[in-house]
């Protein structure tokens, strides 16, 4: 009977043991989200400011190209029947001259 009490008793002290690092762990965690919920502040910065393109629209002002003139090449394959051309009904191509 006092064995069996003894090995209870370290139970006990095992599961409080548990528990309290248990406890430490989820309190860790928490510190290390409020640390990178901070430390997120800065990745919201714009990403043109980041490439320099902000910097470039300063420079050239009113003389900043647009792309407007500039023939675009575009090529694809594949399906049956082969698909080379895309969808000129699409609202994304409205203004666009697309020669096959």
């Amino acid at each position: 009977m006092l064995f069996a009490g003894l090995q209870c008793n370290k139970t006990v002290r095992l599961q409080r043991l548990c528990s309290a690092s248990s406890r430490m762990r989820v309190q860790l965690l928490i510190i290390r989200f409020i640390v990178l919920l901070g430390c997120s502040g800065s990745a919201a910065a714009d990403y043109k400011d980041d490439i320099g393109y902000n910097r470039l629209v300063a420079e050239q002002g009113a003389m900043m190209p647009d792309g407007s003139g500039i023939a675009v090449t575009q090529v694809e394959a594949g399906g049956d029947p082969p698909v080379y051309m895309p969808d000129v009904n699409n609202v994304q191509f409205v203004g666009k001259n697309i020669t096959n």
